[in-house]
This record gives structure tokens, C-alpha cells and sequence, in this order.
């Protein structure tokens, strides 16, 4: 091979460029979020927090983890895991130890009550319930409750500081009125009263946060009465999870 001049032969030989590495994602919220992650064009996962509402995952941890809590109990590594954050309050620390992540914030397991123990607060998951945690005797806060609001604005504003400066998108989904095959799932969900606490949530979090938000028409509301995770009213059809892909891409964050 000949070469016109030496700059176009360095330029033949110049190993090309490495590509950037994409930036990664951070998820605070629910399978709302992480199931679109599952899809192509998002970028790939640094981490993922769940089962552990504001109030607990931004409260005071436990003394000790309470007797009836067996966390050997819970087969899934995945619950286990999740059950033990919010034990231990892993949350905040995590989230001072983000580089440039993308954090996305659903607020679906918002819906899980937050039971007082030990001197301290413990949500009350279904994986925390399976594995024999009954809530203590302490006090129990239930979103749509007037003590739940107080404590979940304190915690918001807890949460606002952490990610002051960080990336934020804020996937504002709502509970599904109906399933796509017509069936209203208010008769079977309380649907009304969690909607009505998320509206309240997701606007305080889009006043105090420097956020991106996704936010979904009716028509994408439908609850998937096919779900592999089964017939719920934050379970949706695939257009939900598309419309998520589609709304991140445009806001060009990678």
C-alpha cells in the first residue's frame, strides 16, 4: 500500500478511538422502572433499590432486626437483598457513591406500609411479610394517612439533598384503572386512594428535584392481564414500558 504523505499514513496506522462507555443507570423505585430496563435502547444498570419506601429507606435503622424477620427465609437472593437494605438503610450511602449515573425514581412501592420496630423503621414488604415480619407493636404508617404524609415530606426533603446535583429522571407512573381486557380493578385494588397520594408525591418531587420526568397518557395505563408478574394495577401492557424507552432516549442523557 502507498501513502500520499506521512500524516496520511499515521492516520491509517492511528489505532481508532475507544468508544465511550455508556452511562449507567440507577434505580430507586419498583419493577415499574426496572422491567423497561429489560428492553433495548436503555442504557445498562449500575444498581437497583426496591421494597423500601422514602420513609424507611431515608428513616432511622433498627437497633436489631426484629425476632419474627427471618431473613434465611427468603429463598431469593434478590428479596433477601432487598429486605436487608432497608434494614440497614443502604440507600443514602449508596447514593453519595454515584459518579454519573442517571438515577431513576418510580414511586409504586410508595404503597408499602412502614412499620416502627426497634427503635427504628422497617418497611413492610411482601418479602419481609413472607419471612415473618408481622410490623411489631409499634405504629404502622399507610400512605393516604395524615402521619404518612408528615413523615414522607421529611423524607422527600432528605432524599432532595442526596441527589442534589445528580442526574434525575422521574418515571411517573400511576396505578391502572383497568386491565386490557376491560375489567376495573378498582373493585379489587384500592386504586383511587393510591393515585391520589402519588399525584401529591410526584408533584412535591418535581418541585424540590432538578428532574426529567416521564409522564404517561391514560391510554397507557392498562394493566396487563398477562403479566408475568401477574394481574396488578402497576403491572401494564407493553406500550407502557416503550413509551419509557422512547421518552428517556429523547432526553439524551447517555
Amino acid at each position: 500500500m502507498s501513502y500520499q504523505n506521512p500524516d496520511e499514513r499515521h492516520q491509517v496506522e492511528q489505532a481508532p478511538p475507544e468508544k465511550a462507555s455508556p452511562r449507567r443507570a440507577f434505580i430507586y423505585g419498583s419493577c415499574v422502572s426496572r422491567d423497561a430496563f429489560q428492553l433495548d435502547g436503555l442504557p445498562p444498570l449500575a444498581d437497583y433499590f426496591a421494597r423500601s419506601p422514602l420513609i424507611s429507606a431515608f428513616g432511622r435503622r433498627p437497633d436489631s432486626v426484629p425476632e419474627d424477620l427471618d431473613l434465611n427465609a427468603i429463598s431469593s437472593p434478590f428479596q433477601r437483598r432487598m429486605v436487608k437494605r432497608d434494614l440497614e438503610k443502604q440507600l443514602p450511602a449508596a447514593l453519595t457513591k454515584l459518579t454519573d449515573e442517571v438515577v431513576v425514581l418510580d414511586l409504586i412501592d410508595e404503597r408499602i406500609r412502614v412499620a416502627e420496630s426497634a427503635n427504628g423503621l422497617i418497611a413492610v414488604s411482601p418479602e419481609a411479610a413472607r419471612a415473618g415480619f408481622r410490623g411489631g407493636s409499634g405504629r404502622q404508617l399507610k400512605i393516604g394517612a395524615p402521619a404518612h404524609k408528615a413523615a414522607w415530606l421529611r423524607a422527600a426533603d432528605v432524599m432532595a439533598d442526596a441527589l442534589h446535583g445528580r442526574t434525575v429522571v422521574l418515571n411517573q407512573a400511576f396505578w391502572a384503572t383497568h386491565d386490557d381486557a376491560g375489567g376495573d380493578l378498582r373493585e379489587k385494588f384500592d386504586v383511587d386512594t393510591h393515585n391520589r397520594a402519588l399525584r401529591e408525591m410526584y408533584s412535591h418531587l418535581a418541585t424540590i428535584l432538578d428532574c426529567h420526568t416521564v409522564e404517561y397518557s391514560p391510554d397507557l395505563l392498562v394493566a396487563n392481564s398477562q403479566h408475568r408478574w401477574g394481574l396488578s394495577p402497576f403491572h401494564y401492557v407493553d406500550s407502557f414500558y416503550l413509551h419509557f424507552v422512547e421518552r428517556f432516549q429523547a432526553l439524551n442523557l447517555s
